[in-house]
């Protein structure tokens, strides 16, 4: 179970990182925004055969901390701003979609992903054991 508050800075609920098994997130309540609609998370994956120009991207933006991999490291979080930017630098364009309540996002092994809430949220978060991705 995972509860998430609000992303009131823009840093990103979570941030972008890759899981090494395949998940299952569901939202189980989320509660509603101060103008009455419902709450929910946002999400922006990546396809994962974007995964190394994403990380070389956020290396030319300056975005290593201490050498470690910038996926991994789970420090950085793509702004709108920073979207763009990597649309125009190297052509990678995310998924971006709205998780409401009730409703269950898989996410692939090793794809690139974040979360942003838009107001609290209990999610259910299965990471899914597979022993037949064939080496992937």
């Amino acid at each position: 179970m995972y509860i998430s508050l609000p992303d009131y800075h823009g840093l990103g609920t979570t941030r972008v990182h890759e899981d090494v098994a395949p998940a299952l997130n569901i939202m189980m309540h989320a509660g509603p925004t101060e103008s009455g609609k419902p709450g929910n998370a946002r999400w922006t994956m990546f396809h994962k055969d974007d995964r190394e120009t994403i990380r070389t991207f956020l290396r030319a933006q300056g975005h290593v901390a201490d050498g470690r991999d910038p996926v991994h490291s789970q420090l950085y979080f793509f702004s709108d701003d920073l979207l763009a930017k990597l649309k125009a630098d190297y052509n990678v364009v995310p998924f971006d979609f709205h998780q409401f309540q009730g409703q269950a996002v898989f996410v692939p092994v090793l794809t690139p992903h974040q979360v942003c809430s838009i107001f609290p949220f209990n999610t259910m978060f299965l990471a899914l054991m597979c022993f037949c991705l064939g080496g992937q």
